[in-house]
């Protein structure tokens, strides 16, 4: 008789995150590791999370809601930017 395997269960209310590494979130801006840093200087950008002594990353949420603004912020400003591309 097989061995049953123990359900897994996904809580609604856990938000499913994942953690970017900053090759990644320079990739989804566009932005230099050296801007970002600046970004998060000024507190004007997603807060790193130390993983390890020597490994930092990023929520994937908290850069998804970053790069929104900006699209925001564009259209607002009536940028050449907007969600769905270049006007």
């Amino acid at each position: 008789m097989p061995i049953a395997q123990p359900a897994t269960v996904v809580r609604s209310d856990v938000q499913q995150d994942k953690f970017l590494r900053m090759s990644k979130v320079c990739e989804i801006t566009g932005l230099s590791v050296s801007q970002i840093y600046v970004l998060i200087s000024r507190q004007d950008f997603a807060p790193k999370i130390r993983l390890s002594p020597r490994c930092v990353g990023f929520s994937a949420q908290a850069v998804q809601e970053w790069v929104e603004a900006r699209k925001r912020e564009a259209e607002a400003d009536g940028s050449q930017l907007f969600a769905g591309g270049v006007k």
